[in-house]
């Protein structure tokens, strides 16, 4: 039987998945999308209600006032009030989830997907740190929609709420490859490509096993 394919954290030890069932005379349990207990790692399986917890040291006080703290600081140093009292910045937070993602990739092994998405992360963090946007500015979705709209602005003159500004920011987002300015910035070569659109026809069309 195969780990579950929803996988992405370990179930501590002593703990089972707590959507487990257990089959007859089976000597593991089976969650409910078929898959042995021992090896649950549920974070995100809809049928389980174990969640793994957040690293103790990042564990915001207020997750609300935290969220929208931190989105309106492009520099990460905004700092998060913890449960604990401490004061950490955004970018300290992320470090730490990245050094365990790592720990945990470490341990258990990582694909390429996996080691490409790790790399990325700490790119990310530090063209942020850094201010270096320029690092990350044909891969990262948010860095590649700011560097437009600025390159927009500054070369016509305008502010942010005008409503030029608003049409370019409807236009980055347009599905439509002939028209959409993402489609558009992708054959200059400006933004990266994370798939090919043979990768993209076989996750609609072919689910992974084991299927239902």
């Amino acid at each position: 039987m195969p780990a579950c394919p929803r996988a992405r954290w370990p179930a501590p030890a002593g703990r089972s998945c707590s959507s487990s069932v257990r089959g007859s005379g089976a000597s593991h349990g089976l969650c409910r999308v078929g898959m042995r207990r021992s090896a649950a790692a549920c974070w995100i399986c809809p049928t389980s209600s174990f969640k793994p917890a957040a690293p103790a040291a990042s564990s915001a006080d207020n997750a609300i006032r935290a969220i929208r703290e931190v989105s309106h600081d492009m520099t990460g140093r905004s700092r998060v009030r913890l449960a604990n009292g401490r004061e950490l910045s955004a970018l300290d937070i992320q470090r730490e989830y990245l050094t365990r993602a790592r720990d945990f990739a470490g341990h258990n092994g990582a694909d390429p997907i996996s080691k490409r998405v790790l790399e990325m992360w700490e790119r990310a963090l530090d063209a942020i740190e850094t201010g270096n946007l320029d690092a990350i500015a044909r891969e990262i979705d948010w860095v590649i929609k700011y560097q437009l709209i600025e390159r927009y602005r500054a070369r016509h003159d305008l502010p942010l709420s005008s409503p030029r500004i608003a049409e370019l920011d409807l236009a980055y987002h347009d599905v439509h490859r002939s028209s959409g300015q993402y489609y558009q910035l992708e054959r200059t070569g400006a933004a990266e490509r994370a798939v090919r659109d043979i990768d993209i026809f076989e996750a609609k069309n072919i689910p992974p096993p084991p299927g239902r």
